[in-house]
């Protein structure tokens, strides 16, 4: 399973990454990231954030799923994609460069 984030500021504007790595690299994306084994979807969602933009989130609420395809060195995984609407504490990002290349 993976998680990724819709995260909305107080002007109702959306939260995007460019991805700083393969696959889809230099392609936006919403930010996100597998959960871990015996972790639940909301704790891999704040660490997500957290280790990737270095935010809070102060709320967070389940939207959708969509299952979804990963290629990784030419293996295709089937993944489960959690989708969740969240609000941060603040918008100042702090990125990690090796997995974000901007906002």
């Amino acid at each position: 399973m993976a998680v990724a984030a819709i995260i909305v500021d107080s002007e109702s504007k959306i939260l995007l990454i460019r991805r700083a790595k393969d696959p889809a690299k230099g392609k936006l994306a919403l930010p996100g990231g597998f959960v871990d084994f015996d972790e639940t979807a909301e704790s891999a969602l704040h660490r997500e954030i957290s280790e990737e933009l270095g935010l809070e989130l102060q709320s967070i609420a389940y939207l959708t799923s969509q299952p979804n395809q990963y290629l990784y060195r030419e293996v295709t995984y089937p993944v489960l994609d959690l989708f969740f609407v969240c609000r941060p504490v603040a918008t100042e990002t702090s990125l990690m460069r090796t997995e974000v290349e901007s906002v």
